[in-house]
């Protein structure tokens, strides 16, 4: 289910603006660390929705074999990363 999904980005949303607080130098230091954490967590949320966003998308170019290189629009990776969550694939 998306529901422990969908809590848990929440939470780091919610962390990001406080962080931002933290930045601001509003919020006190021993919570700054936390802050830090969990945006960089965050971070590999956003990074697991484009994932799942280009799962069934060929990719633009493939460099050195390795490397896909996807061309997306502010649009489109709008809707990757604030869009509706794409369901899980089938196992």
């Amino acid at each position: 289910t998306l529901f422990p999904y969908m809590t848990l980005f929440r939470f780091y949303q919610e962390s990001i603006r406080a962080l931002a607080l933290a930045r601001a130098g509003t919020e006190a230091a021993p919570d700054r660390a936390r802050l830090l954490r969990a945006a960089m967590d965050y971070e590999v949320l956003e990074f697991g929705r484009l994932c799942a966003f280009l799962q069934d998308r060929e990719p633009d170019d493939v460099i050195g074999g390795s490397i896909l290189l996807f061309r997306l629009t502010d649009a489109e990776v709008s809707l990757a990363l604030h869009g509706p969550v794409p369901p899980s694939p089938a196992r």
